[in-house]
């Protein structure tokens, strides 16, 4: 069985784990790259200023000493105490300094210009380990008091700064790029667990917020569960639900009284078929009384002769019961188009010795779409109510009209003893007027039998009275109600 939180939390937490994964992978990437910058300027920094110590030294005759480019450090060289390595040679490749560490196994490309103080300097990776960047400058000039500079730079304000021979030198800075992929994996593994922890507190966090949004539902379930055969009382819509499911509660609610409704049609329907029951069984039980306890055969033909009457009404009885309970069985034949006049003037020659005058006025072209057996026992059922109910010497009418691909029924007869507040009761079964209920011959099932046939062919029954004449018309759903009418949504 689908969960619906499932449903719910898989969506969410899949959708909240591609945006964080996105997100993620963006801040990486804007990390990396800023760490690589931020350690390639450092890079070119010390470059800058292990450049700044390259100087042009003149001549000292007193000292021996020939002059030319040197290193103006006295400090060691070597990695550890410099944090890096440092090469300073001439542009023939005449080294002047070198860390004693310097890797002779990398080589690094020289640069073609000269580099500007002010203008940035590009870092190669020459190698997986190390980054490095070389730059081709020109020597720093520290002339004697009385030899003036060969080249002076000035600054922005254009004042007197440097003094730079003609000499060039090679600075080569090369760094371990360890610390840097140390820092990126830091960040690698800090947005990683971040991403973890927000995608599970994100999960945790719908699962807990889609099962309290959904307790509603619960707390809805839980009371249609109350709801039973004994206890109908219940009002779903009384609670206090989400606008999602207040239509939910109130659909559940009209569900619960139509099935209210429908369970007490049923039990008025088992009680009266009951008590229509019991009085033949209870002629049949006295018959075999009679004929067991004088069983003279002239008593005993009666008796049988009788019993067979009782068994063919409760013959009769039962059928009406079963159209009822049953409807038309729709398995026995295929609908079709049955025309009704055909129909209404079988059923009318019956009456033809009645006293009663039946009036057809009959459209040839009026039909309906159902089973011929129903349509049959429908016309039967609602002309002999007519014929049955109404005044002696009076007049039965009937109007076939065709309406779009159906048509309406009507009969019309007198009846006296009804009043409007019975019309609401016409369709229920064993329903009589008190007159009738002596009768042996009517049961109060024929209207019901019209109404039970009609719901599958989508036909609607109704009753109208005006000035003592009935009007009981059977036509499609959308037919117009008027006042004092039943109809099949009004009746049990």
């Amino acid at each position: 069985m689908t969960s619906l939180r499932r449903a719910l939390l898989a969506p969410i937490v899949a959708g909240v784990g591609v945006t964080i994964l996105l997100a993620l992978s963006g801040a990486y990437l804007f990390a990396t790259l800023r760490l690589g910058e931020q350690f390639d300027r450092s890079l070119v920094e010390r470059a800058r200023t292990f450049a700044s110590l390259v100087i042009d030294e003149p001549p000292d005759p007193g000292e021996g000493e020939p002059g030319g480019v040197v290193f103006d450090y006295d400090g060691p060289m070597d990695g550890e105490a410099l944090g890096l390595l440092a090469r300073i040679s001439r542009p023939n490749g005449d080294i002047r300094a070198a860390s004693p560490d310097w890797p002779t196994e990398l080589r690094l490309r020289r640069p073609e210009s000269l580099a500007s103080p002010a203008a940035p300097v590009g870092v190669r990776v020459d190698d997986e380990r190390w980054r490095a960047v070389a730059l081709l400058v020109r020597a720093r000039v520290e002339p004697p008091d009385e030899t003036p500079a060969r080249e002076v730079d000035q600054d922005e304000d254009g004042a007197e700064a440097v003094a730079y021979s003609d000499e060039r030198a090679l600075v080569e800075i090369v760094m371990d790029a360890d610390p840097l992929r140390a820092a990126r994996f830091a960040v690698a593994a800090a947005l990683g667990l971040g991403g973890l922890l927000a995608v599970v507190g994100t999960a945790l966090a719908t699962w807990w917020g889609v099962g309290r949004g959904l307790a509603p539902v619960r707390e809805l379930s839980t009371s249609v569960d109350r709801v039973g055969d004994t206890d109908q009382s219940v009002a779903l819509a009384d609670g206090e639900y989400p606008e999602e499911l207040a239509p939910v509660a109130q659909a559940v609610d009209r569900l619960i009284d139509r099935l209210s409704q429908a369970v007490e049609r049923e039990r008025r329907f088992t009680d009266a078929a009951a008590h229509e029951l019991r009085t033949p069984i209870a002629e049949l039980r006295m018959l075999t009384e009679v004929a067991q306890r004088w069983p003279e055969p002239e008593r005993l033909r009666r008796s049988i002769g009788e019993a067979r009457l009782v068994a063919e009404e409760m013959e009769s009885l039962l059928e009406a019961l079963l159209a009822i309970a049953r409807g038309f069985d729709t398995a026995q034949c295929e609908a079709e188009r049955v025309p009704l006049l055909p129909v209404v003037q079988t059923v009318a020659g019956f009456y033809e010795d009645s006293d009663r005058t039946l009036v057809i006025d009959g459209d040839p072209r009026a039909a309906w779409h159902g089973q011929r057996g129903a349509v049959l026992a429908i016309v039967r059922n609602l002309l002999a109510n007519a014929v049955d109910h109404s005044s002696p010497g009076s007049k039965v009418e009937v109007e076939l009209r065709r309406v779009g691909d159906s048509a309406i029924f009507a009969v019309r007869n007198q009846a006296a003893t009804l009043s409007r507040d019975d019309l609401s009761l016409l369709f229920e079964p064993f329903w009589r007027k008190e007159a009738s209920r002596s009768d042996r011959c009517h049961r109060g099932l024929g209207l019901a039998i019209v109404q039970a046939l009609c719901a599958p062919m989508g036909l609607n029954p109704r009753a109208t009275l005006e000035g003592g004449v009935l009007t009981v018309q059977v036509g499609p759903g959308g037919i117009a109600r008027g006042q004092g009418t039943a109809t099949l949504g009004e009746v049990g």
